[in-house]
């Protein structure tokens, strides 16, 4: 058995102990947490096809995501399951339940200086490599089980978008480099969030000055980054796909006209759910953010729960006009306005 090298305690190993998987050294160990006889692990790890390669639209922009098979996804379920344990930062705002893309834009809403830089295709970054040093440096795994379960996370020498552990992983292997960050920023009483690739830090001091000193740490640790961008005190600025102006925050000009762009085709041609559902998706990010977008939120569940009722396919125009309120949804959609945090 090779001997681990005992790396020097950073300041998130007592919470990476907390993990089932910390310190693992007998492989059996590994294959009864996560339910599988060793010989398929490995079987399935040394699998040539273990993706299915998707063409999916997500944040705006046509994505390829790579789904698990059956087995893989399984396995991967399980291994989420046990990195789960680890206690994640107040800072982080992506795969933390409770918090989301909104929270994250809140934390910047008081309208003083914004500095914002993004990870260059963050998991593209995320090598086997690094994740290989994570398992085996940092969560003090035998390099047998660190290969392992490297195997079974990566693909195409890094994190694949769409696996199971992709986006805890991405930010266990990213997390030395975004303590920094939030150290450096707590130093200078700059508040700093992040939301997967999306770094944003806010405050008196957060200006082009502290921006270089960030891209400097991102250097150190071996990411690239990209979109560096700095917003003057009182403008609006747009964090996370929100704008915030001040002490409100407005649904982006791009997703009201797409969603105003839908709504009025329902009431001209016949509409079935796979029409529906992504307006349905838009209109619940909306009305996150702006309350007058909920009643057309409202009419939306209403038409598709009828439509799921329906022997018919499609709702027709005529149909669409008795269940939605037109003059009023359109009246409250069209209306100027923000929705104010609670302060």
């Amino acid at each position: 058995m090779t001997p681990r090298i005992r790396m020097a305690q950073s300041g998130n190993q007592t919470e990476l102990e907390q993990s089932p998987l910390f310190g693992i050294s007998d492989p059996r160990e590994l294959a009864e947490l996560v339910a599988t006889p060793l010989p398929s692990l490995w079987r399935i790890a040394r699998a040539r096809d273990n993706y299915t390669a998707l063409q999916m639209e997500t944040g705006g922009k046509l994505r390829t995501v790579n789904r698990p098979c059956r087995a893989l996804g399984a396995v991967q379920r399980r291994i989420q399951h046990l990195l789960s344990f680890i206690p994640l930062p107040d800072y982080l705002h992506s795969g933390v339940p409770g918090r989301s893309n909104l929270t994250n834009a809140t934390v910047h809403r008081d309208g003083a200086w914004l500095c914002q830089i993004d990870l260059k295709a963050f998991f593209v970054q995320v090598t086997d490599a690094k994740v290989f040093h994570f398992f085996w440096q940092r969560m003090q795994c035998e390099p047998e089980i660190a290969t392992l379960l490297t195997r079974l996370n990566t693909t195409n020498g890094h994190v694949p978008l769409g696996g199971h552990c992709s986006l805890q992983l991405a930010f266990l292997v990213a997390q030395p480099l975004l303590d920094d960050l939030d150290r450096t920023a707590r130093e200078e009483d700059i508040r700093f969030s992040t939301y997967v690739d999306d770094l944003s830090f806010s405050g008196a001091k957060a200006t082009p000055s502290f921006l270089w000193a960030v891209k400097q740490i991102i250097h150190r640790h071996g990411f690239r980054y990209h979109h560096d961008r700095c917003h003057r005190p009182g403008g609006r600025r747009l964090v996370t796909g929100v704008l915030l102006h001040k002490s409100c925050m407005e649904v982006r000009p791009q997703l009201v006209q797409r969603i105003w762009t839908d709504w009025s085709a329902m009431f001209t041609a016949p509409s079935d759910d796979a029409s529906l559902r992504p307006l349905q998706g838009r209109l619940a990010v909306a009305s996150q953010i702006e309350p007058r977008y909920r009643e057309a939120h409202d009419s939306m569940k209403v038409m598709r729960k009828t439509l799921r009722d329906s022997p018919e396919p499609a709702l027709a125009p005529a149909s669409v006009s008795a269940l939605a309120n037109r003059k009023l949804v359109r009246a409250r959609l069209s209306t100027s306005g923000s929705a104010h945090f609670d302060t």
